[in-house]
């Protein structure tokens, strides 16, 4: 059996255990709503930087670019949540 100062320490150790825990687990579920976690881009070299690409071509399809594979992936993630500019009104 514990005395009480040996309680106390236990009951402080699982509570900084428990927000870990938590902690850990919120990180995770951002993780798990990415954009490039969910529609797993291709990830190449292009050039002199790592593109991740979703779609056909670069062109067409939605592409972030980095120095690393990660840095990619980040544009990536960005860019999926970035309009189209606006077209001009054609002149009459």
């Amino acid at each position: 059996m514990l005395d009480e100062r040996n309680q106390e320490i236990a009951v402080m150790y699982i509570s900084g255990m428990a927000q870990d825990i938590s902690t850990v687990a919120q990180t995770v579920g951002r993780e798990l709503t990415l954009p490039s976690t969910i529609f797993k881009p291709r990830l190449f070299i292009d050039g002199d930087k790592w593109c991740a690409l979703y779609g056909e071509n670069i062109q067409d399809g939605v592409a972030g670019f980095g120095g690393s594979p990660v840095l990619a992936m980040m544009d990536f993630d960005v860019k999926w949540t970035t309009k189209l500019p606006e077209k001009e009104a054609a002149s009459l």
